[in-house]
């Protein structure tokens, strides 16, 4: 595809970041692009691997938690505590 001065561009569909989202999501494996970042609240949760575990297995995505189809936005319960995650991508 070519923009109007004829360069190329590239066109980044949601289910393209939904498939970014849920690949990074599944395996949390930083890059230069994808950083986990914690709150301290998180971080100090005795329940803290049985929360990543739920978040990188979620996928109860539905139009009213994902209106914009990109799995970029959760949340999961452990041990009667809801947690909520966020994902950013940065291109």
């Amino acid at each position: 595809m070519k923009n109007q001065n004829n360069q190329a561009t590239i066109v980044i569909t949601k289910n393209d970041i939904a498939k970014a989202n849920d690949l990074f999501r599944q395996t949390m494996i930083e890059t230069p692009r994808h950083k986990i970042l914690m709150t301290a609240g998180v971080i100090g949760s005795p329940h803290l691997q049985e929360v990543i575990t739920q978040i990188r297995v979620f996928k109860k995505f539905t139009e009213g938690n994902d209106p914009h189809g990109e799995h970029d936005f959760g949340s999961v319960v452990v041990n009667r505590e809801k947690f909520f995650w966020k994902l950013t991508i940065t291109i």
